[in-house]
């Protein structure tokens, strides 16, 4: 399935979170998703002492 969203970040692009539980967290894309046709990034988050992917809503995050 080939993605494309309004809204698309590049892979090793730093972001905060906004939104959601992990807000003030800032981690690198690792790639855009789609789950239900909304367009989601892939984070790699320094979580739990090491990199956890977590998959968010493309509004919940923005550049740092």
């Amino acid at each position: 399935m080939i993605f494309r969203a309004r809204i698309a970040f590049e892979p090793g692009t730093k972001l905060q979170v906004d939104q959601g539980r992990f807000v003030g967290f800032e981690g690198e894309v690792i790639g855009m998703e789609a789950s239900a046709g909304a367009p989601y990034v892939a984070l790699a988050l320094d979580f739990l002492g090491g990199p956890t992917k977590a998959s968010l809503p493309v509004g919940w995050v923005a550049k740092v």
